[in-house]
């Protein structure tokens, strides 16, 4: 899916969707999000550095409940000539990361 279409799905979501987290007056009038152009120096291809030791966290959801996922990887990267590094963890039910 390319990047354009990741955002009409997203606004269709949010216009149309019963779990969008828009009130229903608020769909009435959505007309899309407002994006920024897309910049191919942020289009990264990132290979996961596993942790040793995966850890089970729990986070607290969108909703105000908890869902338990596994701090699994690390991806380092350059943007702009500065190192960052983010983590990532996956759900145990569906190995979705995020």
């Amino acid at each position: 899916m390319d990047l354009a279409d990741f955002r009409r799905e997203k606004d269709a979501f949010f216009r149309d969707h019963p779990q969008s987290p828009l009130m229903p007056a608020q769909r009435n009038a959505f007309q899309g999000l407002h994006y920024y152009e897309p910049n191919p120096g942020l289009s990264l291809v990132l290979e996961p550095e596993p942790f040793d030791e995966v850890e089970l966290v729990e986070m607290q959801t969108s909703t105000g409940d908890t869902a338990r996922y596994l701090r699994w990887a690390r991806v380092s990267f350059a943007v702009d000539g500065r190192e960052a590094a983010l983590t990532v963890y996956r759900d145990p039910s569906s190995n979705a990361l995020f």
